[in-house]
């Protein structure tokens, strides 16, 4: 990370919550495939090299993805879904190496997905939310 040999704190409880909201509560089937390319996308749209419009274009396709995937799994008598198999460290890893985000990106990246996460709620019926 540009010349930091340490991450704060504050930097890893921000990597924890991108990765509550990223592969638990989004998509739980994020795997080291699919998430990585969805980072590629958060990166683009902070730098401005897609617009609104096209991230939420790929976001709701994030969100289609992981709601196909809850749906093959709701038999009674199936497992509850099992946790991410991107772990945690493979998303801080993904972070430095891939991305070299630091925590003022960090801020970015979850406001960015905030807003989308506001922009479903407003525009989407109740009922609809909750499914």
């Amino acid at each position: 990370m540009s010349g930091h040999h340490f991450l704060t704190l504050r930097w890893h409880c921000l990597s924890r919550a991108l990765h509550i909201i990223l592969c638990v509560e989004l998509n739980s089937k994020a795997t080291r495939h699919t998430l990585p390319k969805f980072l590629d996308a958060i990166n683009w749209r902070k730098s401005n090299r897609i617009t609104e419009k096209e991230f939420t274009a790929i976001y709701d396709a994030w969100l289609e993805h992981s709601s196909n995937n809850k749906k093959t799994n709701t038999h009674p008598s199936s497992p509850s879904p099992s946790p991410s198999p991107f772990s945690l460290l493979s998303l801080r890893a993904t972070l430095i190496t891939r991305h070299n985000v630091e925590e003022s990106d960090l801020d970015l990246i979850l406001g960015i997905l905030i807003n989308e996460y506001n922009r479903k709620l407003i525009h989407a019926p109740m009922m609809s939310i909750f499914r």
